[in-house]
């Protein structure tokens, strides 16, 4: 992962490589949380509450730097995350944002002894959190940066009547 950043950030400077992966792994860690919970009720596993609330802050931190962008060095590194500016990737941020709202309240509830009913609300949010998800890594992973460009006046005098030797 670190090598694909490396390479981006080689070819060009621009690319916004840490804010892709990041993405990324916000998908891993809904999945997990996910996992961790079903695991946690149905077999006993070593998974604890603790964790998954370490999970769920970590995850809400990630949205936070996706959102406002972060960075721990003065100078530009490759390490980066660029502020989320674009309309539409705000839109899908919120989206996202949402959907974990929904999957928080019902994460928060599970314990070991959670219930079938609460198992499912948490599957079924994941999954509409992680399809959110999905659309924002696939747009930070496909859309390029537009320049915006600016109108320029230029004035020079031109005889509106006759020849003019423009020299």
């Amino acid at each position: 992962e670190d090598v694909l950043v490396d390479e981006a950030w080689k070819a060009d400077p621009s690319l916004q490589g840490s804010k892709i992966v990041l993405a990324s792994r916000q998908l891993a860690l809904l999945q997990s949380m996910c996992r961790d919970s079903v695991l946690m009720t149905t077999n006993g596993s070593d998974v604890t509450t603790v964790g998954i609330a370490a999970s769920m802050r970590h995850f809400e931190a990630n949205q936070e730097t996706l959102l406002k962008g972060g960075s721990a060095r003065r100078l530009a590194a490759k390490t980066d995350v660029a502020a989320t500016e674009d309309p539409h990737a705000v839109d899908l941020m919120h989206a996202v944002q949402d959907q974990w709202n929904a999957l928080k309240a019902h994460l928060e509830k599970v314990t070991p002894q959670a219930t079938e009913a609460l198992l499912r609300s948490v599957v079924e949010g994941t999954a509409s959190a992680v399809e959110s998800m999905e659309a924002v890594v696939t747009y930070f992973g496909t859309t390029t940066r537009t320049t915006t460009m600016l109108s320029l006046e230029i004035l020079a005098p031109i005889p509106l009547t006759g020849d003019w030797p423009a020299g």
